[in-house]
């Protein structure tokens, strides 16, 4: 069987608790074929657990998103440049996983449909759920049911932190430059008043909390 060659942009959590390990952990699969991160550190660290060769390590998706060896691209950063990043690779010919959420704004969704429409390309957004055996099953119970009137959903969501803290090890960088820094909170500003305009700060939250789940 032909493996997979993937790049991931984003090498924070959810790189680290999730896609990298599963990604390994099925390495007849998948070949771990580039990384990209603004942090060095995590670049280093994760290059070196992952045997990512030091060329395959880029500070900057575009230039991952030109590696032409690569099958698919997981984008894994910040929610500000989801877009940004799935459009790099959309444009190089690569199918593209995009954690949730998608984007943070209807005219990034429509650009990155476009894009891979154009590109002829695969495209999916990762909510977590989606094939989980209980929802797979709670989705068929619903459709066989006839007209539905009156709906009631109940989700407990707890500090994320908590758990994570609890069960894994995570490498956070204190090497991540101060103009991203500043780039992502004017990033985060202007495309969360684009989706939904001039909101009170709790909206905002809230907002960003639910584009999260």
């Amino acid at each position: 069987m032909t493996k997979i060659n993937v790049g991931l942009v984003g090498l924070g959590e959810i790189a680290q608790i999730i896609h990298l390990p599963i990604l390994q952990a099925h390495s007849d699969k998948f070949e771990i074929a580039a990384i990209c991160d603004i942090s060095q550190e995590l670049l280093t660290a994760m290059g070196e657990r992952y045997h990512v060769p030091a060329d395959h390590r880029y500070t900057d998706y575009h230039d991952l998103a030109r590696q032409g060896d690569l099958d698919a691209v997981f984008v894994l950063n910040s929610d500000e440049y989801h877009t940004d990043s799935a459009l790099a690779a959309i444009r190089q010919g690569k199918h593209v996983f995009i954690e949730k959420p998608m984007c943070l704004a209807r005219q990034e969704a429509e650009a990155i449909i476009k894009a891979r429409d154009e590109a002829g390309v695969k495209v999916m957004v990762g909510y977590m759920r989606r094939f989980a055996p209980a929802f797979v099953e709670a989705i068929e119970h619903v459709r066989a049911l006839e007209k539905i009137n009156y709906a009631r959903v109940r989700d407990i969501i707890g500090q994320n932190a908590q758990f994570v803290s609890q069960s894994s090890v995570v490498l956070r960088p204190n090497d991540l430059p101060q103009e991203a820094i500043r780039d992502r909170a004017e990033r985060a500003s202007r495309l969360v008043k684009a989706a939904i305009g001039d909101v009170p700060p709790e909206l905002v939250r809230t907002y960003r909390l639910l584009c999260g789940l």
